[in-house]
């Protein structure tokens, strides 16, 4: 033929082979696909003795026609594909033969992909009375929690959240202080008496309440006079009696009374069981 290839014509008989004429002959057939179709084919020389000449037979196999079907699929790791009984479940190309019901062959061609399924650790902290979402999924306790969600490539994604709860932190404080002195509490300063609620911050972020009561000891400082003897009138104290003119403590002069030995002014130093100090005005003695 034009295109190189040569033109067969098809003697199909449902019967076998023709039978040769009286003056014709068969030569022995050969088995080949002629017609690329993947079967098996006779192909006979056929002597034509009334005209000398020597035809070619070519008789079709159309018991079986073979094919190849392409299949792609892509999967999750974990999925499988089964084509005919053998099953696969890594990426990669394989060719699986299939034979019919008729005894004939067919070929599939599998190009599989396996998409990895995604498997993350995640370990998060937050403090008491917040919550933590993962896809759908909300937790506020502390534990291992294993959260399935799909990824993007449309495969499962697992999540292993370790989840953390800091408590909030709640101080109850006490404290005896002196007049004029500060307390402080965080950013915050006190310097009277009452209740105070602070609210701080945790090394983990979370609310470290303080709730602090505060006392201001006043020391009553005040002094009697009773003719030349002078009493303070804090009790339960330390006393230390002071000579305002000399500006010096009088030695042994350490009770609650002192009666001085001679005209001048005097006042007394106060210490209370606090450790408040205190100093009363001076007091004339004529």
């Amino acid at each position: 033929m034009p295109n190189g290839k040569p033109n067969f014509d098809k003697f199909l008989s449902p019967i076998g082979l023709p039978v040769a004429g009286k003056k014709e002959m068969l030569n022995p057939p050969s088995l080949v696909d002629i017609d690329g179709d993947g079967d098996l084919d006779v192909f006979i020389v056929q002597e034509l003795k009334s005209s000398e000449n020597y035809g070619i037979g070519f008789y079709e196999n159309t018991l079986c026609a073979s094919n190849l079907v392409n299949v792609s699929r892509n999967i999750c790791s974990g999925d499988s594909v089964k084509i005919g009984n053998q099953v696969f479940k890594s990426s990669g190309e394989y060719y699986v033969t299939i034979e019919k019901a008729n005894h004939c062959d067919s070929t599939v061609h599998l190009s599989l992909i396996v998409k990895p399924a995604s498997n993350q650790n995640q370990q998060k902290s937050i403090c008491q009375g917040e919550a933590y979402t993962v896809g759908s999924h909300t937790y506020n306790q502390t534990g291992l929690y294993q959260v399935k969600l799909s990824s993007v490539n449309g495969c499962d994604s697992i999540i292993n959240l370790n989840l953390t709860v800091h408590p909030t932190v709640t101080t109850n404080l006490t404290k005896s202080l002196c007049t004029g002195e500060v307390f402080t509490i965080g950013n915050q300063t006190f310097t009277q008496t009452g209740k105070y609620e602070v609210k701080l911050k945790t090394n983990y972020g979370c609310d470290s309440i303080v709730i602090a009561m505060l006392t201001f000891n006043t020391l009553d400082n005040g002094v009697t006079q009773s003719q030349n003897t002078l009493t303070a009138n804090l009790t339960g104290a330390q006393y230390q009696w002071f000579d305002c003119i000399t500006l010096t403590d009088i030695v042994s002069a350490t009770g609650q009374s002192y009666t001085p030995t001679k005209n001048g002014k005097y006042s007394v130093k106060l210490t209370d069981g606090n450790n408040c100090k205190s100093v009363s005005a001076c007091m004339i003695l004529y």
